[in-house]
């Protein structure tokens, strides 16, 4: 099984394009079964990545023939909830993680965006004062 995860502001349908589908080339190049994971970017990752654990968990339960393994590819933000996943999943010794054979990350930021750090540093700057703490995004 391949399960395909979109970025951030995305849907499942990102992976096609111009009548071309990516998600079918892959399955058909490469022997895979496709699914999409279809998640709220407005959540946080973690929250994100502990829904897609259940997820595969049960998908792979429920899956009607045994699963020889389970890849991943994600894109952008899809792929910060990917790992989060994997990480509540073996805390958790979900079996889809004992399936887990491949992890690929496209364009992922694992160490954050620019924009993204500098909006944590204004926060932190905010919360120094009572007259601008109430500016800042509720940790």
């Amino acid at each position: 099984m391949l399960v395909l995860v979109h970025g951030l502001c995305r849907n499942d349908r990102c992976w096609q394009r111009d009548g071309h589908d990516h998600g079918a080339e892959l399955a058909r190049d490469l022997s895979y079964t496709t699914a999409y994971l279809n998640y709220n970017t407005g959540l946080h990752i973690s929250t994100n990545g502990r829904a897609f654990a259940q997820m595969l968990e049960a998908l792979v339960a429920a899956w009607p023939t045994p699963l020889k393994e389970v890849s991943i590819v994600g894109h952008s933000m899809g792929g910060l909830v990917a790992r989060s996943a994997y990480h509540y999943g073996l805390a958790a010794n979900h079996a889809w993680c004992r399936k887990l054979r491949k992890l690929v990350f496209l364009g992922t930021p694992h160490h954050g965006v620019p924009l993204e750090r500098a909006g944590h540093h204004v926060d932190l700057f905010l919360e120094k004062t009572p007259y601008s703490a109430p500016l800042a995004l509720p940790g």
